[in-house]
């Protein structure tokens, strides 16, 4: 950072163009606080942070920012830019995904940070490249007019998408790799917005400042993340098996064949086109139970094909669900108050008994009475005569 002493040890005299202080950061606030969630928000910043300190180059974590256009999603990526200006690098997801030839040419320098502004995983079946970029194991580089070599990289990724990343199956490695953020959906007026933007560059040491503190307080926090949210999108048998996830708590397991059928019918509802079959269902089903029981018994029963033990931490949105307590409303008027607003506001508003018969009415004409309110015991029957503007709600 320019504020950061430097010497012949460190190898280098790049210095980033702002310092690294505490200091308040009101553009970035707006936007961050329009365009995102305190949950989401804090996503971003815990990445940032991690880049800040170092930890990146072995986290392995990467952001997919996904949602509607226009929500603010490339905003996050304009300020990533900002605050790591000559450490990014734009990368191909699509062709890292599917490990095609020259895919980590553009990152053979290997960059602090990487992002991709129209990512589109939502059709991809092959992330290998992608899982093993993000777990920074050694991959072969092949440059054009080159001789190929092997590099592990130490960047953090970072995508943006109008679709969300295709699950493969409860095994995949993108699972517990990937941080899937969502705006709100909210914006702020166009002129506003940009005047916002412009003033998050005169922002970035705060910036950088405080999402440091961010990931300094949550290091840990994302350590066993589910991105429960893209899976339930894309991922057709952890659909279904959220749908079935009370009885599945309550029988603790099911039989292969009772799955197979629900499997199927669930498909037929939701018209999926490309559904597996009996065997893929098999394997894919052992990722969600701790035991599968080829043939045996439980409690006396003979059971074949059976998965046992329902692993319900995978659905975090379902697990630790509190039933409501049941409200018992009040009664819409309560008249148990002792002193009266109304004999005071209207002492002075003439006022009569009513007769003591069934009828009840006023036991004199209102021309001849001489009588106000404050004459009169209001726990009595009586009638009052208000002022001819007075307005009843």
């Amino acid at each position: 950072f320019l504020n950061d002493p430097y010497s012949r040890e460190l190898y280098s005299s790049h210095r980033l163009p702002y310092a690294k202080e505490a200091v308040p950061t009101p553009n970035y606030d707006k936007l961050m606080s329009t365009l995102y969630s305190d949950e989401e928000r804090q996503k971003i910043e815990w990445a940032f942070g991690s880049i800040i300190e170092g930890d990146s180059k072995w986290i392995q974590k990467f952001i997919v920012l996904s949602g509607a256009p226009g929500t603010g999603k490339s905003t996050v990526l304009r300020i990533l830019e900002q605050l790591f200006e000559g450490y990014c690098k734009k990368i191909d997801s699509s062709a890292i995904g599917k490990g095609k030839d020259f895919a980590f040419e553009t990152i053979a320098s290997n960059p602090l940070v990487a992002f991709e502004d129209e990512a589109n995983l939502s059709k991809i079946q092959e992330n290998t490249g992608l899982n093993s970029l993000v777990a920074h194991e050694e991959l072969t580089v092949n440059k054009k007019f080159k001789s190929q070599y092997t590099q592990s990289f130490h960047t953090f990724i970072f995508l943006s998408s109008n679709s969300y990343v295709n699950i493969t199956d409860s095994k995949s490695g993108l699972i517990r790799r990937l941080i899937d953020v969502e705006p709100t959906g909210n914006t702020l007026p166009f002129r506003e917005y940009n005047s916002a933007l412009k003033g998050v560059a005169f922002e970035l040491g705060g910036i950088a400042e405080h999402c440091h503190q961010v990931y300094l307080a949550n290091k840990h926090e994302y350590d066993s993340y589910i991105p429960t949210r893209m899976m339930r999108s894309t991922n057709v048998v952890y659909s279904w098996l959220e749908e079935q996830y009370d009885v599945l708590v309550e029988n603790d397991g099911i039989s292969l064949s009772q799955a197979w059928a629900q499997y199927k019918q669930f498909c037929d509802e939701c018209d999926i086109q490309y559904r597996l079959n009996r065997m893929q269902l098999q394997n894919e089903l052992s990722g969600y139970f701790h035991e599968y029981i080829p043939d045996g018994y439980i409690d006396d029963r003979h059971v074949r094909s059976y998965y046992l033990g329902f692993i319900s931490k995978k659905f975090k949105n379902r697990t630790g669900a509190k039933k409501p307590k049941a409200v018992i409303p009040d009664t819409w008027i309560k008249l148990n108050k002792k002193e009266s607003i109304f004999d005071q506001e209207f002492a002075e508003c003439p006022a009569q008994y009513a007769t003591q018969d069934e009828v009840g009415k006023p036991i004199t004409d209102w021309d001849s009475n001489k009588l106000y309110l404050r004459d009169l015991k209001t726990n009595r029957l009586h009638y009052v005569r208000p002022p001819r503007n007075l307005i009843v709600v």
